[in-house]
């Protein structure tokens, strides 16, 4: 296969696409001759390729640099139509239904809203548990595994001014309402990639959740399941549950263009 997709390959698209990924890797303004010597590819194909994509609008010239050029505004409609694409709908709910049969647990994917957590898809198994979040329902952040998770990947400012904000309520008695001992419990969350409520929702239940991230590394979302707390007490079942939760997250990151 490999030697089949190198005879299929176009020199002349090949060397635009070297020149192009060079220059998003560098980041700086690039003449001619830097693009030359850096590709090792011929002055004059250099020259040729690189008139052609300024007049596509791939690459500009810096006005104040002449003779150098960055990567063009096209790349920015490219973008916008690539994100258009990428609805979230479309990526995750495969992998919603699949995570639900392999698990029996209801499965949610929640984003921030305000100061809590609000589900924006859920996949219900063939016998959901009774008690679990509505979709357009906004709980506190603190109560659920994907809030949790959502707050441990916030940048460290944005987390610090968050929290600061952020009144953590109280719904059982296991739920964490001290400032102190909820942010090292995010910590470890982060570190470990993967969050749970333990019965700090409602008693009898509980929930894992992992991250969802886009192209740029950011978590956009997070997915998770909610299941009867006997499952999670068992180390073997609980074991499974992380790994199809933190599976089922890569796969969805994935679809949004995360290579990490």
């Amino acid at each position: 296969m490999e030697e089949e997709n190198r005879k299929a390959s176009v020199p002349a698209l090949d060397k635009s696409l070297d020149i192009i990924e060079y220059m998003m890797l560098v980041n700086k303004p690039l003449s001619t001759k830097d693009i030359s010597n850096a590709l090792a590819i011929p002055i004059a194909t250099t020259y040729r390729i690189i008139n052609n994509l300024e007049y596509r609008g791939y690459i500009r010239q810096v006005k104040y640099q002449s003779g150098s050029y960055v990567l063009g505004f096209k790349f920015l409609q490219l973008s916008e139509s690539v994100k258009k694409q990428l609805n979230l709908n479309v990526v995750a709910l495969p992998t919603m239904r699949e995570l639900a049969d392999n698990t029996g647990h209801t499965v949610n994917i929640g984003v921030l809203q305000n100061d809590g957590v609000l589900y924006i898809l859920q996949e219900l198994p063939s016998t959901p548990v009774s008690i679990i979040a509505g979709l357009g329902v906004v709980i506190s952040l603190n109560t659920s595994a994907i809030g949790k998770v959502l707050t441990a990947f916030l940048p460290e400012m944005e987390q610090y001014r968050f929290l600061k904000v952020t009144k953590l309520l109280s719904k059982t008695e296991n739920s964490i309402i001290e400032q102190n001992k909820f942010k090292k419990e995010l910590d470890i969350i982060k570190t470990q990639r993967f969050g749970r409520d333990n019965e700090e929702y409602a008693i009898g239940i509980s929930c894992l959740a992992a991250p969802i991230f886009n192209f740029a590394g950011e978590a956009i979302a997070a997915i998770g399941i909610t299941g009867h707390t006997r499952d999670y007490e068992n180390e073997t079942i609980f074991l499974k549950l992380k790994n199809e939760v933190m599976s089922a997250a890569n796969n969805i990151s994935r679809g949004f263009g995360y290579l990490g």
